[in-house]
């Protein structure tokens, strides 16, 4: 299941975290953790790359992941310096030459949606490559928006002066009201944390409905100014570990998925930026209500980086202007 919503403060996306394998007696479970973003960053453009379809096979006693083939096929564009359109291409060409091979009676289906910023241009991007369908993937229409057919794929892209959303993979797992609600909640100016808590709860909602979708899900959000942060974590004994997507790089080097321990102290100065996620979704699920409003309402100190932040501190030994360096800078 993926949810993508677009802003013109940031680009939101929500997958569920179920990998299944269907069989003669209905779905199996294969992966109820799996990470389904992949974060692209080039010279040109910053997005997010979520999918849903089919996840993995079995090639030469070896599972093979469509994660990999997607991050590869990023890699390659990344380090050329591709075009939104480019990358499009890309991923039609790698997304069909992967079907004709594992789903040649086209019973599984694929479909990426990629949602971003490009560094020229103030207004988000949405995009979406599919097999499963050849209607047009947003809420809303506008000018500026495109469709194609290549490699027998439909491929939508749009830019966006206002809010839109997008919803992928079992869509009648998601009732229009939901839809309605989830538009007006972006267009009413929600933030990121609330948008992604709402797409978290319509997807656990939606696994009720359909077996395929799991009850788990994560966000990754890019704001158009500050750090990108996602909202996946899970506790391990006494610590707290934050999971990073993988990340395709300037140069096209793949940053593969990553544990990342986290101290809670971190939490105790500063204060959360509007669009953050992972600190807040922790708070969320660990606070009471009134210890966590006090917190999120909080306005004193340097914003506080979320895990991305943290990863960009520890890489770079700096940080964007008006945020915490957490003691990490050099």
């Amino acid at each position: 299941m993926l949810l993508s919503v677009c802003t013109q403060n940031y680009v939101l996306s929500t997958t569920d975290l179920r990998i299944t394998q269907p069989t003669s007696s209905g779905p199996v479970v294969v992966d109820e953790k799996f990470n389904k973003h992949i974060l692209y960053v080039s010279e040109s453009y910053v997005c997010n790359i979520t999918y849903t379809g089919v996840a993995q096979w079995e090639s030469r006693g070896k599972i093979v992941r469509i994660y990999d083939t997607i991050a590869d096929c990023a890699s390659v564009c990344a380090k050329d310096n591709a075009k939104i359109v480019e990358l499009l291409v890309a991923l039609c060409v790698c997304i069909r030459k992967t079907l004709n091979i594992v789903d040649p009676a086209g019973t599984g289906g694929l479909e990426l949606h990629i949602v971003g910023f490009h560094k020229s241009f103030p207004h988000p991007f949405m995009a979406c490559v599919s097999s499963m369908t050849s209607k047009k993937p947003w809420a809303c229409s506008e000018d500026c928006e495109w469709q194609w057919t290549i490699s027998g794929l439909s491929v939508s892209l749009a830019f966006r002066e206002n809010v839109d959303i997008m919803i992928g993979g079992i869509e009648s797992a998601i009732t229009q009201a939901e839809r309605q609600r989830l538009l007006k909640a972006a267009t009413d100016g929600a933030d990121a944390f609330n948008i992604s808590n709402l797409c978290r709860k319509y997807i656990a909602i939606a696994s009720r409905r359909d077996s395929r979708i799991g009850a788990r899900s994560a966000s990754l959000v890019i704001p158009i100014g500050g750090w990108i942060d996602t909202s996946l974590w899970d506790e391990e004994a006494s610590s707290v570990i934050g999971y990073m997507p993988t990340w395709i790089r300037l140069d096209g080097t793949i940053w593969l998925p990553n544990e990342v321990p986290i101290d809670l102290k971190t939490t105790t100065s500063g204060h959360f930026p509007k669009d953050s996620l992972f600190f807040k979704s922790l708070i969320y699920s660990s606070l009471k209500r009134s210890a966590r409003r006090k917190l999120f309402r909080r306005k004193k100190g340097k914003k506080i980086p979320g895990l991305l932040g943290i990863i960009g501190l520890a890489l770079y030994g700096k940080t964007v202007e008006g945020y915490d360096s957490l003691g990490l800078d050099f």
